[in-house]
């Protein structure tokens, strides 16, 4: 059952997952093969697909929100240990982007998330994240302040020497920009 106070995405503009340009609506075809294998959505015209998309490789999946789907179609993804096939079962999916080839089943609760390419996702009771979230890259969005940004309390766990995340950051970088207790600053020089 869905809590019905989960805030739901309606457009394009809040997330940044799967790219528009080569995603189209749903078929009507593809929507009856979509119903006949158990899945549900609160509004069909809300999902946007990649080409190719094989709706058979959905089954059981209950939809709400603003989706976009990657590439979908018969392949097998392996770790070395086993072999996952790509599709989404038995899942239910709000407000999220899914990359291509893609292996999601048996979730109780997927919502607001960017799933990459390739990716497996089996048996998780919860993955979520708020409308909010900054994925670690420290980029407030159009309309939001600075402040929003949250920052990274590093060596001193009890604050102070917060780092604001970016793409790329290492443990070694947060390191490198704080001096040790007892130890002047870095001096740098242009």
């Amino acid at each position: 059952m869905i809590n019905s106070s989960i805030p739901v995405n309606r457009g394009p503009k809040k997330q940044a997952g799967v790219s528009l340009l080569k995603t189209r609506v749903l078929t009507e075809g593809e929507i009856s093969v979509l119903e006949s294998r158990g899945n549900s959505s609160d509004d069909w015209s809300q999902i946007y697909v990649k080409e190719p998309f094989d709706p058979y490789l959905i089954k059981g999946c209950e939809f709400r929100g603003y989706i976009r789907i990657g590439r979908l179609e018969k392949a097998v993804l392996n770790d070395g240990r086993r072999n996952y096939y790509c599709g989404l079962k038995n899942s239910v999916i709000i407000s999220s982007d899914i990359g291509d080839y893609c292996c999601i089943e048996n979730n109780d609760f997927i919502s607001h998330v960017i799933i990459g390419n390739y990716a497996v996702i089996s048996g998780n009771r919860e993955i979520y994240t708020s409308e909010n979230a900054k994925f670690g890259n420290s980029i407030a969005r159009e309309g939001e302040s600075e402040d929003s940004i949250p920052s990274i309390e590093v060596i001193n766990e009890r604050g102070g020497r917060g780092v604001k995340a970016f793409s790329g950051i290492s443990a070694a970088d947060f390191f490198s920009c704080f001096p040790l207790q007892g130890q002047k600053a870095f001096n740098v020089q242009a």
